[in-house]
C-alpha cells in the first residue's frame, strides 16, 4: 500500500491511497502502514464499510479460472486478463480488480477457499483473477516502474 503522493512517486507500484484527506491523515500520523495492518482500527473498519456498497451494487463480476496453478498458467491468465481489460475499455466499461480474497497467505486461507468455492474452481484449479465490472469515472494510469526495474541483462 502506497500512502500519499511521495510514496506513490518513490515506489511506482502497489495499491495507492491519495488525495487531500489521505495526505492530511498521513501527515498527522492518523494513517500509516501500522494502522492499515490493524483490522480492528476504526479507520480500517471505515474503509471496509466504504467498499461494502461497491460490492453489493456492482453490476457485474468477472473471474478467470484455470485448470491448474503453474507459473505458465498464471502468465496465460494474466495475458487473458489484459486482453479482457482492453476489450472492456473499448466497450466503455471499467474494471476494478478485487483479488484480496485470492491472496495465498495464511491469514487469507479461509477467505481464499470460500472464494474459490463460490467461483467454482475445481480442487487443483485456481481463480486467477476476480474483478468487478461496470461504468465508472475516468481515472488516470496507475503508477508503474520502468522496464529496467524488471529486466536485468
Amino acid at each position: 500500500m502506497r500512502i500519499g503522493a511521495r510514496q506513490i512517486a518513490e515506489h511506482r507500484d502497489g495499491l495507492v491511497m491519495d488525495g487531500p484527506m489521505i495526505e492530511f491523515a498521513h501527515a498527522v500520523g492518523l494513517l500509516n502502514h501500522s494502522v492499515l495492518a490493524d483490522i480492528e482500527h476504526p479507520l480500517v473498519k471505515q474503509g471496509y464499510e466504504a467498499f461494502r456498497p461497491l460490492a453489493l451494487e456492482a453490476p457485474a463480476f468477472i473471474w478467470i479460472n484455470s485448470t491448474d496453478n503453474t507459473r505458465t498458467t498464471q502468465i496465460e491468465a494474466g495475458r487473458a486478463y489484459a486482453r479482457l481489460n482492453l476489450a472492456a475499455t473499448r466497450a466503455g466499461l471499467a474494471m476494478h480488480p478485487w483479488s484480496q480474497a485470492l491472496q495465498e497467505y495464511p491469514e487469507m486461507a479461509a477467505f481464499h477457499a470460500r472464494a474459490e468455492e463460490l467461483m467454482s474452481a475445481p480442487s487443483e484449479a485456481r481463480v486467477q483473477m476476480f474483478v468487478r465490472v461496470g461504468y465508472g469515472r475516468q481515472t488516470g494510469p496507475a503508477p508503474r516502474r520502468g522496464l529496467s526495474d524488471h529486466i536485468r541483462a
